[in-house]
């Protein structure tokens, strides 16, 4: 018997381990492409700025060329005109990107601008995309460092353009600028949370914008496995990933992607902190190990009272013979875990379903031969168990929410609201609460992922009216500057609106659970939908009154 014991001890414990390794590999490869896929996303961004600004330069370009300039002494007559500036002027005004465009002649003289008239006389030959330009015909154009701007201070980045005569003589140089705020500010609305950077390279290694900020760095990493990565992915001129160790850096691990900005030199690196990235997977790993410490206790439990049993009366043999099976059953499940494979799911669900049955049936059989101590363990260790299913159950819903395919179409979404209410009905007979939903509210979007929302969300104002006399809920919809957003809304038990940046978090709950059951994961689900829409969602609520969720589902274009 203790060897069987043991056996089991040692399967739900390996079992644990495996699958919490399991989970973190596939967390770490689901960030990376997701990783990948921002860097190209923000690459091909980059490039439509880029794109602008050279078309903006070149048209401009040819504009000069076409006019019959041959000399240095031709552009600067041509170009430092009021006309010329009034040019300057009407591109500048249908330009999205570009802040401002500039010529400057074969010295290095501000000649003429989109800002002012008469322009203010700077000399720029000191600048390095001047000195690259002027020395070497065939590059065409230059894309410069983040560089102070002599006329507003700001950090600009300057995409220039060689204007040549014949035999590819110099004869000055037309800029467009572009302010390297424009890239952080873009770069900041996309960023995905804590611990993660985005930064705008050149080829030659040179930080162009980066968000977050960090003060003094302007080169590609500091440890050489950072600095061959950069190197190598630059080089071969489309992507790359990395996954950084402390032993490789001697810093924390990191996650990075980079990908190439397409007709340009340019690169866009993305990365993560391995800590921010693991927070979630650990939390879950630490549960994985809570249901199998209670499986443990359970199995020890089991064999306790199967010992007792045998050594009893002839009358309980038929009992006991029924734990012998259970611990066989129990024994096979185990040696079946030892091959799972990547559905967690199901992994966790086996034992968790074995625990609630085996206890139930103990209670149900045995209730007369246990002391009362021993079924009130038998009781909680049940009652944990419904629990941790259905906290497993939310847990992988709000998992598998990130792998559905979205299937976008018109719908109605007072339909779905009905139906949802009309189950909550059925189920709870007993019940009387006043349902409001408003007609024809149509909506685009994902009708089962809609469908899950609205469950969460009506389910919870059911809940929360449990102990509310003249219980109401409503369903509507309402336009306003975010666009059509729809609500539900209830008059149960409320909450405190300090406590409502915990709301859509999994595992936090704003009240007790002998109050009102759940598992903290529902919102969770909600949120993460709503995200995949591209909407947003919040809520308004006071302790005793009204509470109203609010989400909006943006249309595609």
């Amino acid at each position: 018997m203790s060897a069987i014991v043991a056996l089991l001890v040692l399967g739900l414990v390996a079992f644990a381990g495996l699958a919490s390794l399991a989970m973190r590999d596939k967390t770490l490869a689901d960030e990376m492409d997701n990783l990948a896929w921002l860097s190209l996303t923000l690459a091909e961004s980059t490039q439509r700025v880029m794109f602008r600004a050279d078309l903006l330069v070149s048209s401009l370009e040819e504009q000069i060329s076409r006019s019959g300039v041959r000399t240095p002494e031709d552009f600067r007559r041509y170009a430092a005109t009021k006309a010329m500036h009034d040019v300057l002027q009407d591109r500048i005004i249908l330009a999205s990107d570009a802040d401002s465009l500039l010529l400057i002649d074969k010295d290095g003289v501000l000649i003429n601008t989109s800002r002012t008239w008469p322009s203010t006389r700077m000399d720029l030959s000191d600048r390095e995309y001047f000195i690259t330009l002027r020395e070497h015909p065939g590059i065409g154009y230059f894309i410069s460092a983040p560089l102070k701007n002599r006329l507003t201070g700001q950090e600009t980045i300057f995409f220039v353009r060689r204007v040549s005569g014949p035999d590819a003589a110099f004869l000055g140089l037309i800029l467009a600028s572009i302010a390297k705020s424009r890239f952080e500010k873009s770069f900041d609305a996309v960023l995905p949370g804590d611990g993660t950077s985005i930064a705008l390279y050149r080829r030659d290694g040179v930080l162009l914008a980066r968000e977050p900020q960090s003060e003094g760095e302007s080169e590609p990493g500091q440890s050489p496995a950072i600095q061959r990565f950069f190197r190598e992915t630059m080089a071969r001129a489309e992507q790359g990933t990395l996954h950084t160790r402390t032993v490789d850096t001697g810093a924390a691990p990191q996650l990075m992607a980079m990908h190439s900005v397409r007709g340009y030199p340019l690169m866009i690196n993305v990365s993560n902190s391995e800590a921010v990235v693991l927070a979630e997977w650990w939390n879950l790993a630490k549960l994985i190990f809570a249901v199998a410490a209670a499986a443990i206790v359970l199995v020890v439990l089991l064999g306790f009272v199967f010992f007792r049993q045998w050594k009893m009366q002839d009358q309980i043999v038929e009992t006991a013979q029924q734990l012998a099976r259970a611990n066989q059953e129990l024994a096979a499940a185990n040696e079946g875990l030892e091959s799972f494979t990547y559905s967690v799911a199901h992994d966790l669900r086996s034992p968790l379903r074995g625990i609630a049955g085996y206890s139930t049936l103990l209670l149900r059989e045995s209730r007369d031969q246990l002391d009362e101590e021993s079924a009130q363990r038998l009781e909680r260790i049940n009652a944990g168990a419904m629990r941790m299913g259905m906290l497993i159950d939310d847990l992988l819903q709000l998992s598998r929410i990130a792998r559905i395919g979205m299937k976008r179409r018109d719908f109605d979404l007072g339909e779905l609201a009905r139906g949802v209410a009309a189950s909550l009905s059925e189920a709870h007979p007993a019940r009387q609460v006043q349902f409001v939903v408003q007609p024809d509210m149509r909506a685009n979007g994902d009708p089962n992922l809609v469908k899950i929302v609205l469950e969460n969300l009506i389910g919870n104002a059911w809940k929360f009216t449990s102990r509310t006399d003249a219980a109401r809920i409503e369903v509507g919809a309402e336009e306003g500057k975010v666009g059509t957003s729809y609500f539900v809304r209830d008059n149960g038990a409320g909450f405190d609106m300090r406590y409502s940046g915990k709301l859509f978090k999994a595992f936090q709950r704003l009240h007790r659970a002998d109050e009102f059951e759940g598992t903290g994961i529902g919102l969770s689900i909600v949120h993460r939908i709503v995200m995949r829409h591209g909407g947003k969602v919040w809520a308004e609520s006071e302790p005793g009154k009204e509470t109203v969720f609010r989400f909006t589902l943006w249309t595609t274009p």
